[in-house]
């Protein structure tokens, strides 16, 4: 049974944790790797990174380092997925093998910038806020004095890094791309087509009930889409999962 990389980068203000819930709705094939962003986590020592560029080149370092074995796909939500996307282009670029697909959620194209309001320059009580509003953090972390002065410095980074990204018009690449994103949340349709300029190959867009963290109240049927979709890609290159 050949297994199949998962390869998946955080959310704002995410680490090596934060997608380990996934393991219990996949099978055994499909081996869960979440790249850590500097400044928290196993990086804790290292300095925050606030230049999606800067980022994009530490993490493909980090992904490097990790000399990945057989096949993959790339994972991203949020400004994970702005991520996913960025390093798919730096793997193609430094032609390195390419994942067999990019799975995108809870994020629009970045062709047009960044369309929501700037939150990494607020001040500290209206920053909280905002991250109150995407939901994610329980009232109880949110309330928690400690624990904001820790991680408001690492979402601070990590927002202004996605906020100040700037898209560079490149020729569309030839690997599958599967956009999900949630009813509820303040990513439109139009943004999320876009991202099909992005490819020549596969593409779908499809929404599942929630705001923008429904990739854990609908985790089940999030990864049963992302596992039909890597069986049905492996059937197509010729691995044998099953």
């Amino acid at each position: 049974m050949r297994k199949i990389n998962l390869v998946c980068f955080p959310f704002a203000g995410g680490n090596i944790y934060s997608y380990d819930e996934f393991s219990k709705f996949l099978p055994d094939y499909i081996n869960l790797i979440t790249i850590e962003y500097p400044g928290r986590g196993s990086r804790i020592g290292e300095d925050l990174i606030n230049d999606m560029e800067v980022l994009i080149e530490d993490l493909f370092v980090q992904f490097k380092a990790l000399a990945v074995e057989g096949p993959y796909v790339i994972y991203g939500h949020s400004m994970g997925a702005v991520v996913s996307y960025l390093m798919v282009r730096k793997i193609l670029e430094n032609q390195l093998e390419p994942p067999l697909a990019l799975f995108l959620t809870g994020a629009g194209s970045i062709v047009n910038g960044w369309q929501a309001p700037i939150r990494y320059n607020m001040s500290r009580e209206d920053f909280i806020r905002s991250l109150a509003h995407l939901g994610g953090l329980p009232d109880e972390i949110l309330g928690n004095s400690d624990f904001m002065e820790f991680y408001v410095p690492i979402f601070r980074a990590d927002i202004e890094a996605l906020e100040k990204c700037r898209y560079k018009a490149t020729a569309p690449f030839s690997i599958p791309m599967y956009v999900v994103t949630g009813k509820e949340e303040n990513v439109s349709p139009q943004q999320a087509l876009l991202w099909k300029n992005e490819t020549t190959a596969d593409f779908e867009y499809t929404q599942l009930p929630g705001q923008h963290f429904f990739i854990f109240s609908q985790m089940q049927t999030l990864l049963a889409y992302i596992k039909r979709k890597i069986d049905g890609l492996c059937e197509v290159a010729g691995f044998n999962q099953i």
